[in-house]
């Protein structure tokens, strides 16, 4: 690791969005008084004591820490204002080790994104695939009319009949199933992981690969 100084430690502050210390050297000192630095020629490095401590806290939590800045860098390139508002607030469920809430709204949020990409892309297919089905609804015209789909997997088929991305069905149907197990109660535990590489995979692979 680099070795920290005045200068990096501002600037590692600016990168975070937050602000910089006023007296740098002084925050540092602290550190090598707590023990959490030592001093080199080069500035401060982690001491033996921090490393541990850093070591067990991954240990503890490794998934989560893991996927953390894959799914930052992945929501600040989410476009729309409501989808980034909804999977931030997923994100916050996840970091409060809320793992079924977590992938209950990243779903929430994957489907209204399918229902707007079909209303500005794949409207006419879609459509022409709904139209062969035996249902009460035999048009789609606006998002409230997917409503009258009932079932999910109901619209994810009709998606993949009309070629809305079927690189992507598998994931979709795979989620899905995630999705019915963390909205039911029951006894399968939903770890943090899991949760975790539901909103990174579909974030990913759906939102910012459909393109509005």
């Amino acid at each position: 690791m680099e070795a920290v100084d005045k200068a990096l430690l501002t600037q590692l502050f600016t990168a975070l969005d937050l602000p910089a210390p006023t007296n740098p050297s002084d925050v540092l000192a602290k550190l090598k008084y707590d023990k959490e630095l030592i001093k080199t020629s080069g500035g401060y490095r982690p001491s033996a004591h921090l490393k541990e401590s850093q070591k067990k806290e991954l240990e503890n939590k490794p998934p989560l820490l893991i996927a953390e800045p894959q799914i930052e860098a992945l929501l600040k390139k989410v476009v729309r204002p409501d989808a980034k508002n909804f999977l931030e607030e997923a994100h916050l469920c996840l970091r409060a080790n809320a793992a079924r809430a977590a992938i209950v709204m990243t779903w929430i949020v994957v489907i209204d994104h399918l229902y707007e990409y079909v209303l500005a892309h794949k409207l006419s297919d879609f459509n022409v695939e709904l139209a062969k089905k035996n249902w009460k609804i035999t048009l789609v015209t606006t998002k409230d009319d997917f409503a009258e789909i009932k079932k999910e997997k109901d619209f994810i088929e009709l998606c993949r009949s009309a070629n809305v991305n079927n690189d992507v069905r598998k994931i979709r149907d795979e989620k899905l199933g995630i999705r019915n197990t963390a909205g039911h109660p029951s006894t399968v535990t939903v770890h943090s992981g899991k949760a975790a590489n539901f909103i990174e995979d579909l974030t990913e692979n759906v939102i910012l690969k459909f393109n509005i």
